[in-house]
């Protein structure tokens, strides 16, 4: 299997930057939540799944 290295490269650094600007708006939808209880971020909350 031959790969087009530009293409695949350029593709892959897009993937990335958009993952990692999906996770920091997760990040901060979820610092904008507080625990009414315990008074903490949900941030600090661990999701398992």
């Amino acid at each position: 299997m031959e790969l087009n290295w530009s293409g695949d490269t350029i593709l892959s650094s897009i993937q990335n930057e958009i993952q990692a600007a999906a996770e920091q708006q997760i990040i901060d939808a979820l610092s904008a939540i507080r625990c009414p209880i315990h008074g903490q971020s949900a941030q600090n909350i661990w999701f398992e799944g």
